[in-house]
């Protein structure tokens, strides 16, 4: 499974502790959209846009 996520600079530390339990568990392979991005929109439709093209089968945003 192909997994997108995504998250606002404040949840940085979740999105990587997600991104660490998710390969521990081989759940799938993930690509970080980032978390850099003050307005949270943009990473947001980053990671919506790759699962509606189903480049990816899933999308986190935290």
């Amino acid at each position: 499974m192909k997994i997108a996520i995504g998250c606002d600079p404040n949840a940085q530390e979740a999105k990587e502790e997600l991104i660490r339990f998710i390969k521990e568990k081989n759940y799938g392979e993930v690509t970080d959209f980032g978390s850099t991005d003050p307005i949270y929109a943009n990473t947001a439709i980053k990671v919506a846009e790759a699962v509606a093209s189903k480049k990816y089968d899933r999308g986190i945003l935290i």
